[in-house]
């Protein structure tokens, strides 16, 4: 089993790829608090924190979801919800402390939708 460290290096690596699939320039960066600078097609200049889980947690009496904990009090523009397991993604324009997603919310739709909807 992947220690945190490598499942969210995992995750920055897979968000990279995937927004370079669809014509947004990503650099990785390592500095506290921001995982990726990425360039729009639009030309933006944007700030990516992700986070990325290695699979879903099942809970009782609920559904399946992905747990995302957020240590950082560094404000990033987009956060990445990374699905290894999937693979898929998700973005959003705000972290409230720790965040849960549904395993139905990751479809290739909605991760679609995301990407269209805080990069372009």
């Amino acid at each position: 089993m992947p220690d945190s460290e490598s499942i969210g290096r995992a995750g920055e690596y897979f968000t990279g790829y995937i927004l370079e699939l669809r014509g947004t320039r990503t650099t990785h960066v390592d500095i506290y608090g921001h995982d990726l600078w990425v360039k729009t097609k639009s030309g933006r200049m944007l700030t990516v924190q992700v986070k990325a889980s290695s699979r879903p947690t099942p809970e009782p009496r609920s559904k399946v979801r992905y747990h995302f904990k957020n240590r950082s009090k560094v404000v990033s523009d987009v956060y990445a919800f990374v699905a290894l397991d999937i693979p898929r993604l998700l973005l959003f324009d705000s972290m409230p402390g720790n965040r849960a997603i549904t395993l139905e919310s990751f479809t290739i739709d909605n991760m679609e939708e995301s990407i269209e909807k805080y990069l372009y």
